[in-house]
């Protein structure tokens, strides 16, 4: 029975990682967000121009490949308002996106804040924050932190010489 157990589980086990090998590698370094953190390719060759506000409706939700070895992100399509101009505009990484409690639709009205810049010769407007109706989700903070990845450079301050340290670990 053990070894019954046993094989059962190794071969459900070669079948998961097989499954998970079918989907596109990860950048080296970038496991965990699967290209999309602040220190991957992405984000760091990232040529930020501009910042960029629009105001609009948005007419499809799209996945997107953004670069090989990423994973797909998500597009909004936007109709601008007062025009007949349709913007593209990236949220973020499909695998995080795909979890939000608010479901964005075709349809809505919506304020995008972004950053209009260029990746590998083309240009991109990546969404900072959304606002629709009364509620709003910060996605790239003032700081550059991406709400999806769990790291990101930690701010500096020059202490000045009449600032005193304390030390309140103790060993």
């Amino acid at each position: 029975m053990k070894i019954l157990l046993a094989s059962l589980f190794i071969i459900s086990f070669a079948l998961a990682k097989a499954e998970t090998s079918k989907s596109k590698a990860p950048i080296e370094g970038c496991n965990s967000t699967q290209g999309w953190g602040y220190f991957c390719k992405f984000n760091v060759e990232f040529e930020k121009k501009q910042n960029i506000t629009v105001m609009g409706t948005i007419g499809s939700l799209e996945p997107i490949s953004v670069a090989p070895k990423m994973s797909d992100g998500v597009a909004l399509k936007i109709k601008v308002n007062g025009s007949d101009q349709i913007m593209e505009v990236l949220l973020g990484p499909e695998w995080f996106i795909k979890y939000w409690d608010e479901v964005l639709k075709p349809g809505d009205e919506i304020v995008v804040n972004g950053i209009e810049g260029f990746f590998e010769g083309k240009k991109w407007i990546l969404t900072q924050s959304l606002t629709r109706g009364d509620r709003r989700i910060e996605l790239i903070n003032r700081d550059g932190h991406l709400a999806w990845s769990p790291w990101s450079p930690v701010k500096k301050e020059i202490p000045n010489n009449k600032t005193k340290t304390k030390n309140i670990i103790k060993k």
